[in-house]
C-alpha cells in the first residue's frame, strides 16, 4: 500500500500519543517494556512493538532499542531506534515522498521510500519524540 505524507503525519501523532499515554519518556521506560506489543485503539489500527536488537554496524556488545509502529497490510511506516552506548537515535519513515531532513536509502514493494533521520549525541528518546511531534504538526 502506498503511504502518503498525510498518512505519516497522522500516524506520527498517534505514535506520540501512544508514548505519552504509556508514560514512555526514557530508555528505562523502554527497557521495562522489552518484548511487549500494544494494540492501538484508533481509526487506523496497528500496533506498537518494543524490542532490543543488536546493532548491525556497531561493536558486538552494542544493543539498540527498537520501537516499531506496525500496520497490517503496510508493514512499518514509522520506526525509532535508540542506541545509548553509541549515543545516537534515529527515526525511519516509509512514505511516497522524501521528507525534508531525511535521507532515502531504500524502497518497499509499493514504491514507498524508506528514509532515515539520525540524531547524533541523542542516545535517548528526547530527539525522536521531538521529531514525532514536528512530523505530526506538518501540513499534509
Amino acid at each position: 500500500m502506498q503511504i502518503t505524507k498525510a498518512d505519516v503525519t497522522r500516524r506520527a501523532g498517534i505514535f506520540l500519543g501512544f508514548l505519552d499515554e504509556m508514560g514512555i519518556e526514557s530508555n528505562e521506560d523502554l527497557e521495562a517494556r522489552i518484548g511487549q506489543s500494544y494494540l492501538l485503539a484508533d481509526e487506523i489500527g496497528g500496533e506498537v512493538m518494543i524490542n532490543k536488537n543488536r546493532t548491525k554496524q556497531s561493536i558486538p556488545a552494542s544493543l539498540s532499542y527498537c520501537v516499531s509502529y506496525v500496520v497490517k497490510g503496510i508493514g512499518i511506516p514509522i520506526e525509532l531506534r535508540i542506541n545509548p552506548n553509541l549515543n545516537y537515535s534515529h527515526l525511519i519513515l516509509k512514505v511516497q515522498k522524501v521528507f525534508d531532513g531525511y535521507e532515502p536509502f531504500s524502497k518497499d514493494n509499493f514504491d514507498n521510500i524508506v528514509q532515515i533521520k539520525v540524531f547524533m549525541g541523542g542516545g535517548n528518546l528526547y530527539p525522536v519524540r521531538g521529531e514525532l511531534k514536528a512530523l505530526s504538526e506538518r501540513e499534509k
